[in-house]
């Protein structure tokens, strides 16, 4: 929640509802791809792989900052902050 309310302070209101939007939609296709993910068995050479191991485990939770992240780059080149740096 801390990592979208202050992209959403950086982006500006105008691009609120779309970053929320595109948030949304990233977040819900990574958590589909995490639960398919964790339905198949962990090749033993990915096994000692901690960070694996550890999105791998049914009882964590979903990494959402991931998708707040890719809905922020996948929005910052429509930004003002975008413009004002290619002029």
């Amino acid at each position: 929640a801390k990592v979208a309310a202050a992209a959403a302070l950086w982006f500006g209101f105008a691009h609120l509802m779309n970053y929320l939007l595109y948030a949304s939609l990233f977040g819900g296709a990574l958590t589909l791809l995490l639960l398919q993910f964790r339905q198949w068995p962990l090749p033993v050479s990915f096994a000692g792989q901690p960070w694996l191991a550890r999105l791998h485990a049914r009882e964590t939770g979903i990494p959402y900052g991931i998708a707040l992240a890719a809905a922020g780059l996948w929005l910052y080149p429509s930004t003002p902050w975008f413009h004002s740096l290619a002029v």
